[in-house]
């Protein structure tokens, strides 16, 4: 469906929330748990840290905002099919909250239990009795495996206790042989303050009691998913990993006798599956989410994430004459990256895969990204020197450069290219070098910082002076702060001082501080006094960064996940006061300039529903818990499907102004309810961010 006109119509808007990150990925990272929802059709995974519910329509993975997940490490999940409900158990050991449990309405979840199963339990549900059953996980105060059995009510977990049942284990692998009739229950591991095993065991449930099977063959001992192939019509083992977290990337059958194998997975991060009734998927749950289709021994890619592979240790830095971010050096497939609000492939080829490599800006007239140096497996440093001119990249030849070196930083400074440091070997270097785009030189200053690697260095240009600081040395950690003034070192003393060691530093042209992102903390510096933000830790993102002067954004990267710091994170928050046939609002996708979201409504009879905008919340109260929260610019109509789903499109302008603008949404499905002949959803705000 068409986005309603009021987008068209917004007044930027200055917002004034803190400093925060957001990720801003479009694809789930490092999916935990996954099952299928036969009503709407559809795989729901789970992410952890923080959480998050994503879903998968076969075609692309959608984010549910909010998910409603208040835990922030997301355990066992699995659908009810007698409720025609999913139910997720979430939280640790170390939460304020301990256990929760979480049971799916609409796209949103809803806590109903405080309590269940301990999270690293395993679920599968049990057609036999209709319920959902765990066993095992790890003792919340204790860290023990323990042989603890729940079965889901439909509103509390009830213990059960059955004489003979197997030995106590966390992560093993279960799932409901629908065939056979039986739940199916593969290894595990066992901790206790007396044993530390991986097992390799096979028990059956039938509902009533559990039987120990004796196959003459089994996997090795493992934690393993387990899961139902209709196709086949057989469990199967899905790989899995040992007591000393090795990986396996093999697979297994269960014909109800024996195990045979499957040959491989197509990949070794295999962390969740499910079935749709007609085949089984598995789903990687490492640093992406890529979906692959069980076709007997072999498997066929039905989704795959193209974002880019690429580690802290690529070299990344802005570049100022064609406005974007590059990274350089990551990914065999495709060398070269650039970031302008979402990641794209620039080249295939350049200075090639290295870590501990830096990159700077060299200016006029040559307006070129500069790249030296790094290491390269299994052990070689590099002293070579690229240049990109935003088309291709070619490798220098200079009559003298530095030595190769791993772990140096380097920053644009007066139409040059400064380096210092680095670690060459068996020795850290505490030289100067600059590069005019002709020549390396190095330089004599009176006043040196000691020799160290991994440090970080950027150019205050309103200050005209370079700022290093942190690093280490072999035996010694740096947490001091040096500026070059375009002759010498000059050391500088702050009355609050950042921790040291890695560092990642990069100039703020907005803010005019350079910012430090380090041990997950970030700092700026104003050339007086270091000054922490706002107490927020970085999601797992404290290696290459960089500022997009053009979009006012500190950006950080490790891995495939991308995060910005900045005051307006897109957001969305639902009012969960609906009345009538009780239909849910939500959002899909994440609310920032140039994407489009899907406003989305579930739960509601296949009539005509009417999506109602308006740029202000307000109160209009109907009847008893019928309410009308947002004060109506614009209204679009559309008919929810026979899955009472209607989504409507969201797209939102590219203008950065955008940023921090509030936009709520209300729906009204006429369906003979309580208002008007019509049932109302709660309200949902949407607050437009990065």
């Amino acid at each position: 469906m068409k986005s309603p006109a009021i987008v068209s119509a917004f007044l930027a808007a200055s917002s004034l929330l803190a400093q925060d990150w957001v990720v801003v990925d479009p694809t789930p990272t490092g999916i935990v748990s996954a099952h299928f929802d036969p009503v709407h059709q559809r795989a729901v995974g789970f992410t952890s840290l923080p959480a998050a519910a994503w879903s998968f329509d076969g075609t692309s993975w959608r984010q549910h905002v909010p998910s409603g997940i208040e835990e922030a490490l997301v355990g066992l999940s699995a659908f009810d099919v007698a409720r025609n409900q999913s139910i997720l158990v979430a939280g640790s050991p170390w939460s304020q909250h301990g256990v929760r449990t979480y049971a799916s309405y609409g796209a949103g979840w809803q806590r109903v239990v405080n309590g269940g199963p301990p999270p690293s339990a395993v679920a599968a549900y049990d057609a036999n009795t209709n319920q959902i059953i765990t066993f095992g996980g790890r003792d919340q105060s204790t860290g023990d495996s323990v042989d603890s059995m729940f079965a889901w009510s439909g509103t509390n977990w009830v213990a059960m206790n059955p004489p003979v049942r197997p030995g106590p284990r966390h992560d093993a692998g279960m799932a409901f042989d629908s065939i056979r009739g039986r739940v199916v229950l593969f290894g595990g591991h066992l901790v206790s303050q007396t044993s530390f095993l991986g097992l390799n065991d096979t028990w059956e449930w039938n509902g009533t009691q559990w039987s120990q099977r004796s196959p003459a063959s089994s996997p090795g001992a493992r934690a393993s998913r387990l899961a139902f192939d209709p196709a086949t019509q057989q469990v199967v083992a899905l790989g899995g990993f040992d007591i000393t977290y090795n990986s396996f990337s093999d697979c297994w059958g269960w014909n109800g006798t024996q195990w045979l194998s499957r040959g491989a997975l197509p990949s070794q991060q295999v962390t969740s599956s499910y079935n749709d009734a007609n085949h089984l998927y598995v789903v990687e749950g490492s640093d992406r989410a890529n979906v692959w289709q069980a076709n007997g021994n072999s498997w066929v890619p039905i989704w795959v994430d193209t974002k880019m592979s690429a580690s802290d240790s690529g070299a990344m830095a802005y570049d100022p004459f064609r406005r974007e971010i590059l990274m350089a050096g990551v990914d065999p497939g495709a060398d070269t990256w650039a970031w302008n609000g979402s990641w794209q492939p620039r080249s295939i080829s350049g200075p090639g895969v290295r870590t501990g490599s830096a990159m700077a800006a060299l200016g006029s007239p040559n307006n070129q990204m500069v790249v030296f140096g790094g290491s390269v497996h299994p052990w070689g440093f590099l002293g070579d020197t690229w240049t990109w001119d935003g088309l291709a990249w070619t490798k220098q030849f200079t009559a003298q450069h530095p030595s190769p070196r791993v772990g140096h930083a380097m920053t644009s400074y007066g139409g040059q290219v400064l380096l210092f440091g680095g670690n060459l070997g068996a020795t850290n270097s505490n030289e100067t070098w600059a590069y005019d785009g002709s020549n390396w030189t190095l330089q004599s200053p009176p006043i040196s910082p000691p020799a160290r690697r991994n440090h970080g260095m950027a150019t205050d240009s309103q200050r005209g002076r370079a700022v290093l600081f942190g690093g280490h040395d072999f035996s010694t950690a740096y947490a001091d702060t040096w500026e070059w003034d375009g002759s010498t070192w000059l050391q500088r003393t702050s009355a609050v001082q950042p921790p040291g060691i890695g560092s990642a530093l990069a100039y703020d042209s907005t803010r005019a501080v350079i910012m430090l992102v380090d041990d997950d903390r970030v700092w700026a510096w104003d050339g007086v006094d270091w000054t922490p933000d706002p107490p927020t830790m970085v999601p797992g993102l404290n290696g290459a960064i960089a500022f997009h002067a053009t979009r006012g954004r500190l950006l950080a990267h490790q891995v495939v996940s991308t995060a910005l710091y900045g005051p307006t994170p897109g957001a969305a928050v639902a009012s969960l006061s609906a009345c009538g046939s009780l239909p849910d609002l939500r959002l899909f996708g994440r609310p920032v300039p140039g994407r489009t979201p899907l406003v989305h409504l579930e739960g509601a009879p296949n009539t005509i529903a009417l999506m109602c905008y308006g740029l202000q919340s307000g109160l209009t109260t109907w009847g008893p818990g019928c309410d009308q929260q947002i004060t109506i610019a614009t209204v679009v109509a559309g008919v929810v499907d026979a899955r009472g789903e209607l989504s409507v499109s969201f797209a939102i302008p590219t203008s950065l102004t955008f940023r921090g603008v509030d936009v709520y949404a209300q729906s009204a499905v006429l369906d003979g309810g309580p208002v008007f002949g019509a049932s109302l959803t709660g309200s949902l705000r949407i607050r437009i961010g990065d």
